[in-house]
């Protein structure tokens, strides 16, 4: 059974959606947890989580609850998606090719593709994920904060992981564009919660790295942008600008 947290939240999400939320455990997640909004007449939103985060569960159902909460609370015209620009794909990739080009590795043309699509698709994903997951952090830190703890232990595992690309390897084999992007947000979303814990050292890497400026950037798009979900689009957008990947990515109408 769910916790009063989660039944809350979740009923909110199912009456504000018309559509209802199945919550359930999986071991074969490559996240911590995921969220398989309705379409197309589907009957539930599907939110699961992986069974070795069971003791962070509700705070992981309420976080992905809050996408839910957010897409349907914002007027019809105001919900989105993030795609790709016509040229958008095709540039990625061939920035890739160059890139390797250079380094001297030689990749068959099917993992060529394959990698260009993944960090293309995942800054994708990050562009779309990490501003409006701030907002639903911030309206969980102020509203449920029996949750505290939860959110504390998954964040601090989220901080682990987004500091790994900071290493020369991974820098190394990633093209500047796309790396320099997924780091700034990834400084960004540091930012946040060093500001919010009042824990500055959260920062240093990035400052180390350089990312700093640009970052501060998006935390202060941030801040200046209205909270309510009816903005989101616009936060988004001003993300996409400051990131300099306006032409790769576009926002369409949620469908």
């Amino acid at each position: 059974m769910p916790s009063q947290v989660l039944k809350k939240v979740f009923d909110e999400a199912a009456q504000l959606s018309g559509i209802p939320v199945i919550f359930r455990a999986s071991d074969s997640l490559q996240t911590q947890a995921n969220l398989k909004m309705a379409r197309n007449g589907e009957l539930a939103h599907i939110i699961q989580y992986h069974t070795k985060y069971a003791m962070q569960k509700e705070y992981l159902g309420t976080f992905q609850a809050g996408f839910i909460l957010r897409a349907f609370g914002a007027n019809q015209s105001n919900r989105f998606e993030v795609g790709s620009t016509p040229s958008g794909r095709d540039e990625g990739q061939k920035l890739v090719s160059e890139h390797f080009q250079r380094l001297g590795i030689n990749l068959p043309d099917n993992k060529l593709r394959q990698f260009a699509s993944a960090i293309y698709d995942g800054l994708g994903i990050q562009i779309r994920s990490v501003p409006v997951g701030l907002r639903i952090d911030s309206w969980i830190l102020t509203n449920y904060p029996e949750l505290k703890e939860q959110q504390k232990a998954i964040i601090h595992s989220q901080l682990e992981e987004n500091i790994k690309p900071l290493s020369a390897e991974i820098r190394k084999t990633t093209p500047k564009k796309h790396y320099d992007a997924s780091l700034t947000i990834n400084a960004a979303f540091a930012s946040f919660w060093a500001k919010a814990w009042g824990l500055q050292p959260l920062q240093a890497p990035y400052a180390l790295a350089g990312f700093t400026s640009k970052s501060e950037l998006l935390i202060k798009a941030f801040h200046e942008t209205m909270l309510d979900a009816d903005h989101d689009k616009e936060l988004l957008q001003k993300w996409i600008d400051i990131l300099g990947v306006k032409s790769w990515y576009k926002l369409t109408e949620y469908k």
